[in-house]
């Protein structure tokens, strides 16, 4: 048995896990109940992105509610973490000003850099090495997300993909220890 892994939107895998193309899925937890079984992995904080050279980057902590007429990159609206995002803007009566929306995070902290606009990803995805940027914990609501293993309710798994689970609870489970916060 060969593993192949494919990068998909939350919804592309529960309808591949459903149709039994997929024998497991990486995703954020689903909004509702369903036909999968969610196995969450750990929570993850998401942050205020900026350059160094931003007007926030001296700032400890933003609360949500000074995100209204900032400019933002974000995640298109069919990720499920552009509807957390959302919903913490509502709570809080905020509305940024969304000047561009990207699917992949490397291209959001690139826009960062070289303009002076925000983006808001997870504390995990920025990279260390990546000079230049400022992380800047949210708060009232903070948002939090929880990936973890989807699988397909009442299915038995074979032994490679139990194999791969485990990895990914291990890789999971040690980013998580090694985790030292924003800033």
């Amino acid at each position: 048995m060969q593993v192949c892994v494919e990068e998909l939107a939350a919804d592309q895998i529960a309808a591949k896990l459903h149709a039994g193309e997929l024998d497991l899925g990486i995703a954020y937890r689903p909004s509702g109940p369903g036909e999968l079984w969610f196995e969450p992995l750990y929570n993850e904080e998401m942050v205020l992105v900026v350059a160094d050279t931003h007007l926030l980057a001296g700032r400890k902590r933003i609360r949500m509610v000074e995100l209204h007429q900032q400019r933002l990159v974000l995640l298109p609206e069919y990720f499920a973490t552009r509807t957390l995002l959302e919903e913490c803007f509502n709570a809080s009566g905020a509305e940024p000003i969304v000047v561009a929306e990207m699917s992949t995070i490397a291209p959001m902290l690139g826009l960062v850099l070289h303009m002076q606009i925000a983006a808001i990803a997870a504390i995990n995805a920025v990279p260390a090495a990546m000079k230049g940027l400022r992380m800047i914990p949210l708060e009232s609501p903070t948002p939090i997300r929880t990936p973890g293993l989807l699988w397909r309710l009442g299915g038995t798994q074979a032994a490679p993909v139990q194999s791969f689970a485990v990895i990914v609870r291990k890789t999971a489970l040690g980013n998580s220890l090694r985790h030292e916060g924003p800033g």
